[in-house]
């Protein structure tokens, strides 16, 4: 068998890295896809209504619309639930918000300032 010996110069396939924004933009995609996931495996559960969320500092603050629960215990236990099948699902940390505050604040486009904003107020009452 031949083997095909091949120089850097054959290929062109380097993309340059140190564009202005390009690292910053990989990041941002990144974190789209694991907002659509959470979001998405958020809403499949049976008593979710509505869910938004972002990412920050490697954490994914998923704000949810619940129906009513009977008892505090039940709706905790579902809350758990929730987050655990989010963390498996993007491989990091999530925070699960029922504040109705949060969730009408968080848009698709949030600036960095408003995300830490939200994470901030979101943590203070965990």
């Amino acid at each position: 068998m031949q083997q095909e010996i091949i120089k850097p110069g054959d290929y062109d396939i380097v993309l340059p890295i140190a564009k202005p924004d390009g690292i910053q933009k990989a990041v941002q995609i990144v974190s789209d896809d694991v907002t659509e996931k959470a979001t998405s495996i958020a809403l499949m559960q049976e008593k979710v209504v509505g869910a938004r969320c972002f990412f920050v500092e490697n954490v994914c603050v998923v704000a949810v619309i619940l129906e009513p629960f009977y008892l505090k215990s039940e709706r905790d236990g579902y809350i758990e639930e929730i987050k655990s099948a989010i963390e498996s699902a993007i491989n990091g940390n999530a925070i699960i918000s029922t504040d109705i505050d949060v969730y009408t604040k968080i848009k698709a486009e949030m600036t960095d300032a408003q995300k830490m904003a939200l994470y901030k107020k979101v943590t203070e009452r965990l």
